[in-house]
């Protein structure tokens, strides 16, 4: 009879170890994707920001302007969108703003927008 009641106790032990290891893990991945929600989040806010300052704060056509704001980096690009002298409103340039956790890490976010140059 002892033998089989410490059995059962060893039963019981490795089915609460097998039901705390399962919630650790659903726990530990739940945090992992609110970490990765906010810092989409925070780059988001940044791509917009540096997107609304094209043209105001970077030149447009020229190099990429690239910085850094806290533990994420941008760059800032602009093409001629359409020829040249097209408009006499002046002429549009598409700008992509990419945001990157890291150096060589893929963009956490994109965005793109036309913007006008007046002459």
């Amino acid at each position: 009879m002892r033998g089989l009641a410490l059995i059962e106790v060893l039963v019981a032990l490795a089915i609460v170890a097998m039901g705390l290891g399962a919630l650790f893990s659903v726990v530990g991945d739940g945090s992992l994707r609110a970490r990765t929600v906010a810092d989409r989040q925070a780059a988001l806010v940044l791509a917009q920001s540096e997107l609304a300052a094209a043209g105001r704060d970077h030149p447009l056509g020229g190099a990429p302007v690239t910085g850094r704001a806290g533990p994420l980096s941008y760059t800032v690009e602009s093409r001629r969108y359409g020829a040249p002298g097209q408009s006499l409103a002046g002429d549009l340039w598409f700008v992509t703003v990419s945001v990157r956790a890291g150096q060589g890490q893929p963009p956490l976010v994109v965005l793109g927008s036309l913007r006008l140059d007046p002459p």
